[in-house]
């Protein structure tokens, strides 16, 4: 976005955003893994936050000559995070309630 205020004074500015996300899950069944199941879970999240401000005067002298002035400040934010969960040796190879040492209380499972 540019603005021009005053004659020969130009301000500008730029902003940008990214988000990225990223999940994996897998189950293998202990006939796949030795006669040990596993249950691998990945979550991901990325940000990252730009900007640059900047003002500029330009001012032509005669024709011939040009006198320039700028200034700006610039800003760079980046954060993620990463939560892995690997778990081997599950009970059996049939899924009907959630992995926890309180399953009563878990959440998902078999659908009926």
């Amino acid at each position: 976005m540019q603005y021009v205020p005053i004659k020969d004074v130009r301000a500008s500015v730029t902003l940008n955003y990214n988000y990225t996300t990223s999940t994996k899950d897998r189950y293998t069944p202990e006939v796949l893994l030795g006669n040990s199941s596993e249950v691998y879970s990945y979550y991901s999240n990325k940000s990252k936050v730009y900007n640059r401000n900047q003002l500029s005067y330009v001012k032509p002298i005669k024709e011939k000559h040009l006198f320039s002035v700028y200034g700006f400040t610039e800003m760079e934010i980046s954060a993620s995070s990463e939560d892995l969960s690997k778990i081997r040796g599950t009970a059996n190879d049939q899924f009907q309630t959630g992995i926890s040492y309180n399953t009563r209380n878990t959440l998902g499972g078999l659908l009926n």
